[in-house]
């Protein structure tokens, strides 16, 4: 998780701070077990 080029933490900052509503999808994972991995890591950078 997170090992891409992005800086998440300040993308999902801005997208807060533009609207807090804003929903950011996660897809194109290989199981649910690797998304459940990726919504954990990204609540964890809130």
């Amino acid at each position: 998780m997170g090992e891409g080029g992005l800086d998440l933490a300040a993308f999902l900052a801005e997208a807060d701070n533009y609207n807090k509503d804003m929903p950011i999808l996660v897809e194109h994972l290989k199981d649910e077990e690797t998304f459940f991995r990726a919504i954990t890591y990204l609540k964890a950078l809130l």
